[in-house]
């Protein structure tokens, strides 16, 4: 921009129209109006109108699941981390956002049920006994392309959006660990599919970049003719 400025005084000052205007003072001239619009954009837009961030934003979750296995809030979870975000800022008050994340799901079923695979190598949930403690996890692993509305009103925002996840089912396994007496085993099952595709319908209100997030999945993460639940997710966002 200063360079222009100068390019822009020099002109001026070899004309006849501003032969009697030094050109340093018409360079302080032009180089007042380039601050002037600065500070009006700034005034205009909260933010950039276009801004791209890396690591933007990681949250924790924890699931509510009814169905095939029912364990009220926890163990099951979610945890995911941003990888990029696109946001587009048309004014102070509102924005639009998509990105691109990694999440992980844990879903542990109750003391008396555990999860398996199949000869297909399909998921199982089957009811076990005789184990004073026993814990049986599905571990899913998924990219996620969020995209959401935002709503400000000075450090605080509300946004509302949806999001489509496609499962890594190469990254599905199985961790069981069980007590019975003295004896404590653990063991890890790879396989297991999840459907590729899922979505989910999600909200959160966040003050100065902390945040309270909730999510509803619709469908079940699991392939047709395998064990169904339902779920939906409560959890804490920083950086949102």
């Amino acid at each position: 921009m200063k360079k222009l400025a100068i390019l822009a005084a020099v002109l001026l000052a070899g004309s006849a129209a501003y032969a009697q205007t030094p050109a340093k003072d018409r360079l302080k001239e032009i180089e007042g109006l380039s601050i002037k619009a600065k500070k009006h954009k700034t005034t205009s837009f909260g933010k950039d109108l276009f801004e791209a961030e890396i690591l933007a934003n990681a949250g924790y979750g924890i699931h509510h699941t009814e169905g095939a296995f029912e364990n009220v809030f926890g163990p099951s979870r979610e945890i995911f981390l941003n990888i990029l975000e696109l946001r587009f800022n048309p004014c102070r008050f509102f924005s639009l956002k998509a990105g691109a994340d990694v999440k992980w799901d844990h879903f542990t079923a109750r003391t008396n049920k555990s999860f398996g695979l199949d000869a297909a190598g399909n998921v199982t949930i089957s009811p076990v006994g005789g184990f004073d403690k026993y814990e049986s996890t599905l571990c899913l692993t998924a990219l996620s392309a969020p995209a959401a509305l935002g709503l400000h009103f000075g450090k605080l925002s509300l946004y509302a959006g949806a999001e489509i996840i496609r499962n890594v089912n190469r990254r599905t396994h199985i961790l069981t660990s069980s007590k019975a007496g003295d004896l404590t085993t653990k063991s890890r099952l790879e396989g297991g599919a999840a459907e590729k595709y899922v979505y989910d319908y999600m909200a959160a209100i966040s003050h100065d970049g902390l945040g309270l997030y909730f999510k509803y999945y619709p469908k079940n993460i699991l392939p047709s003719g395998g064990p169904e639940w339902k779920y939906w997710t409560v959890g804490l966002v920083l950086g949102f």
